[in-house]
């Protein structure tokens, strides 16, 4: 069993249950107060207040069969599929990207990075993507399950091996070794 649960000020309560049954893989919120919810074998959700809606996809129906997903800060959305990375910008325009646009090692998550921005971990990059640009190689290291902002405006990435690498500039470095 899954869901969502909400704390209303003095009870934790299933919210939904109907509708997000299984386990939430990703939560992910918006500067505007949306949220994604991505719940395993489900569509992503958004929910705005007190509504939860299916994320409509490029082709107008719900979004299904994804891999991985994200919301950054302006409401850009980005939908992992095996094949593909769709990014909705904020206005809800959809475009996608083969994974051929990043490089041939295949996908492997999608986060949210600066305002508009999205990172494309594969197996062997880490790539950034705005809802109007094309991707941006950002570095050499793959596998990337989480990244956040370092003070001197750089990254510090976590990889699925446990490393944690410094990125800024030309150079990353291992801050720690995984195990």
């Amino acid at each position: 069993s899954g869901g969502i649960v909400r704390f209303d000020g003095r009870d934790f309560r299933r919210w939904a249950p109907d509708r997000v049954r299984h386990v939430v893989r990703a939560l992910w919120a918006d500067d505007l107060g949306r949220v994604l919810v991505a719940a395993a074998d489900e569509p992503l959700w958004i929910v705005r207040g007190d509504s939860l809606a299916a994320l409509s996809g490029p082709a107008r129906g719900p979004v299904l069969d994804w891999n991985d997903a994200a919301l950054a800060a302006d409401g850009t959305a980005g939908v992992l599929w095996t094949d593909r990375v769709g990014v909705r910008d904020s206005l809800g325009r959809w475009r996608v990207l083969p994974a051929a646009a990043f490089d041939s090692s295949g996908l492997e998550r999608v986060l949210p990075w600066a305002r508009d921005t999205l990172l494309v971990a594969t197996r062997r990059a880490l790539y950034a993507v705005t809802g109007g640009g094309e991707p941006c190689r950002v570095a050499g290291i793959g596998r990337v399950l989480a990244a956040k902002p370092w003070p001197d405006g750089g990254m510090i990435a976590l990889t699925r091996g446990g490393e944690l690498w410094r990125i800024a500039g030309d150079a990353p470095e291992v801050l720690l070794s995984g195990g």
